[in-house]
């Protein structure tokens, strides 16, 4: 009998995705799931897909200290800057304080709701992200949609890229930012992050410079 084919990085980061959603799931409504978004029902089985919650489950309970801080979901405030680890850059910590009146100030676009809180995780991944704020403020004329424009973008970003993590962590596979790497570097700007209907597991919606929308699947990575 052949050896059953070996579970990918993707595979195992959609096993994390699909939990994600309901924690609650059991395996069998999990296995479903991703036969569904893989398109075929013979692998993986069932032993697979429990042994990868397994491990999702004992993962997910050191969430908490995995990016190397104290409850990295909890909401970002400056008084965290008298902790040794959070080595931030003045400059980071002053665009980190702009992008949270940003969001205090405005509401989420796709639909009108206030955002919210910015965590601890998505902090510092702006603290990483906000050089890019200079180049997507020349995507726009006037000053005032520069400034809207490349702030929820950073927002946008940072929570993508946050997620990427979390997710990469639950699965045990290695912290793999290809897929948004590429989009980042396009100058393509996330403007949902969420459900997509006909979508099964939480994706990433994409606008181009052309106002050309593509989607990130938990399928394929790209």
């Amino acid at each position: 009998m052949p050896a059953a084919p070996r579970l990918t990085d993707d595979v195992k980061r959609l096993i994390a995705k699909i939990y994600r959603q309901d924690k609650t799931q059991p395996a069998k409504v999990v296995l479903d799931k991703v036969h569904e978004k893989l398109g075929q029902t013979e692998w993986p089985k069932i032993s697979v897909i429990q042994r990868e919650l397994k491990k999702i489950t004992d993962n997910d309970k050191t969430l908490q200290t995995d990016a190397g801080v104290e409850n990295p979901e909890a909401p970002w405030h400056l008084g965290l800057m008298t902790k040794a680890e959070y080595n931030i850059s003045p400059e980071a910590v002053f665009q980190i304080g702009i992008l949270q009146s940003f969001c205090r100030s405005h509401k989420n676009p796709p639909f009108d709701t206030d955002f919210p809180p910015l965590t601890i995780r998505e902090a510092l991944w702006a603290a990483k992200l906000y050089p890019y704020i200079a180049l997507w403020q020349t995507e726009k004329k006037h000053k005032r949609e520069q400034k809207s424009w490349s702030y929820f973008s950073l927002y946008q970003w940072s929570k993508a890229y946050a997620e990427n993590e979390i997710i990469c962590y639950l699965s045990g596979t290695p912290p793999d930012t290809s897929a948004l790497d590429k989009k980042l570097q396009a100058g393509e700007h996330p403007f949902f992050i969420g459900k997509v209907e006909g979508e099964k597991s939480p994706s990433i919606l994409f606008v181009s410079q052309d106002r050309t929308i593509s989607i990130i699947t938990t399928k394929d990575g790209k």
